[in-house]
């Protein structure tokens, strides 16, 4: 993979994936205030949280670092600060799996972690707006497409981040292997999109498999 940084893979701890794996995605709308690296994983301790994908960062560069409290995070962005940029934070008992990442753009970030019996394939998004045009969001779809198809076949892969998208509820006789009954709202075209993207790499809406309270579906509203 292009620009793909592969740490000690010989050495890599390995995930067992019959222990619980908790896993989650926040838009943090921005990481550079002094002090947020701390903050995050405070609050993450707090949930129990293995790993987080996270959208909005803001950081320039691309990389991975080690936290003072010996976390883990692989972050993604552009040149400049203050651009969208994702990131994934990794729990330091966990953060030894880690065996190479992919920063594609500001938007996606490509992670992959050692584990039993399948190794895990994390790709953090950032999707853009409908602002953006039919084309920007076209390529991005594109671009997200082609890190799809180069994940390893035997890899159990998540795609996970900030989708801006809305998909409404379905009747039973609706449901698929791709939505389930438990959407929220009216499908918006960004959810249209989403939707045809899962379909045509075989992958669910998890959101939309689980019953929630409604005030567990959202967290903010334009």
């Amino acid at each position: 993979m292009k620009n793909t940084t592969i740490l000690s893979q010989g050495h890599a701890k390995q995930l067992q994936l019959h222990n619980k794996l908790r896993l989650g995605t926040w838009n943090v709308r921005s990481m550079l205030q002094l002090g947020k690296v701390q903050l995050l994983g405070e609050e993450m301790i707090r949930l129990g949280v293995d790993i987080c994908g996270l959208s909005e960062v803001r950081w320039d560069g691309q990389g991975h670092f080690t936290t003072l409290d010996g976390h883990t995070i692989v972050y993604s962005g552009r040149l400049t600060q203050g651009m969208p940029g994702v990131a994934v934070w990794i729990h330091r008992k966990i953060s030894g799996a880690l065996v190479g990442y992919e920063p594609l753009s500001d938007r996606v970030l490509v992670v992959r972690l050692k584990a039993k019996p399948r190794n895990i394939t994390l790709i953090q998004l950032y999707v853009p707006t409908t602002a953006v045009t039919d084309e920007e969001m076209e390529r991005f779809y594109q671009d997200l497409s082609q890190a799809v198809k180069q994940v390893p076949k035997g890899d159990m892969l998540l795609v996970m981040g900030d989708f801006n998208a809305r998909i409404d509820r379905k009747e039973p006789s609706a449901m698929s292997s791709t939505v389930g009954l438990y959407g929220l709202g009216e499908t918006n075209e960004a959810g249209e999109q989403l939707e045809g993207f899962c379909l045509e790499h075989q992958l669910a809406v998890a959101n939309t498999m689980f019953k929630q309270h409604p005030r567990r579906l959202y967290t903010w509203t334009s």
